[in-house]
């Protein structure tokens, strides 16, 4: 009886071995198994090419010590042209388009290191102008323009709409509701300025927001009055999936004659 109670416990430690030394092989073999992809990568120079599994031709890339440099391509299953990137040692730099499967083209644009800068622009599948935009710095402009399939310019008839709500008496406080007259898409309520008086920039100040709308108070004590010009900005999506970028300025002027 001891004996097969000792046997079990022999087996049982050899196994709980040899699981440990799998384990670990395994961890080895993957982190030798990255170790090399890594090595391979950085050894890249020059042209290379990917495949999708029937051999079809997927992507060329060229590389400069292990980094994109230079024209890189993908493809269409069906071997149409599918995009055309450009890359300066790692870093998208240069100009981008993207092709519709017919082989018209759907998009082009240009990067300045790693970011959007320029005027993007899209296409309909016939050709024609579907939608431009300015970038400065990866970030939008206002004046988006958007077209209809027969070339006509869109009206996106989007407009700010500015609510005062009056809490002096009980709060000493001065409410702003701030509101699109269109329900859109990602809407975000910003003050500040513009850069150079039109691109969005990571400077302007986020104003809170509940449900599509945007909320900013004012504190004005009793006997005080307020005046103060406000810079609004706000951003949205558009039906095409474009940004689309608002500002209007708006004079606030308040006396709470409370005393």
């Amino acid at each position: 009886m001891k004996l097969g109670i000792q046997f079990k416990l022999f087996l049982q430690v050899n196994l709980l071995f040899f699981l440990v030394v799998f384990l670990v092989s395994c961890q080895s073999f993957s982190e030798s198994s990255e170790q090399t992809k890594k090595e391979r990568a950085e050894k890249r120079n020059g042209l290379h090419k990917s495949y999708y599994k029937d051999k079809k031709l997927r992507s060329e890339i060229n590389y400069k010590d292990g980094r994109k440099h230079g024209i890189a391509k993908q493809y269409y299953k069906t071997g149409e042209l599918h995009s055309t990137f450009e890359y300066n040692e790692g870093t998208k730099h240069g100009e981008v388009s993207w092709y519709y499967e017919s082989g018209q083209v759907y998009l082009t644009t240009s990067y300045k290191n790693g970011v959007k800068n320029g005027e993007e622009k899209k296409y309909f599948k016939d050709g024609s102008l579907k939608s431009q935009l300015e970038y400065l710095d990866g970030e939008p402009s206002i004046g988006l323009k958007e077209y209809k399939p027969n070339g006509d310019l869109l009206n996106q008839g989007v407009k700010i709409l500015i609510k005062e709500e009056n809490k002096l008496l009980r709060e000493n406080l001065l409410t702003l509701r701030i509101s699109l007259s269109k329900k859109m898409k990602d809407i975000r309520f910003y003050m500040g300025e513009l850069k150079d008086g039109k691109f969005m920039h990571n400077r302007l100040n986020l104003i809170q927001s509940r449900k599509n709308n945007g909320c900013m108070d004012f504190e004005v004590p009793p006997g005080f009055f307020l005046m103060k010009k406000i810079n609004l900005i706000v951003t949205c999506k558009t039906a095409y999936g474009n940004p689309l970028v608002l500002k209007r300025s708006y004079n606030l002027s308040i006396e709470n004659k409370k005393f």
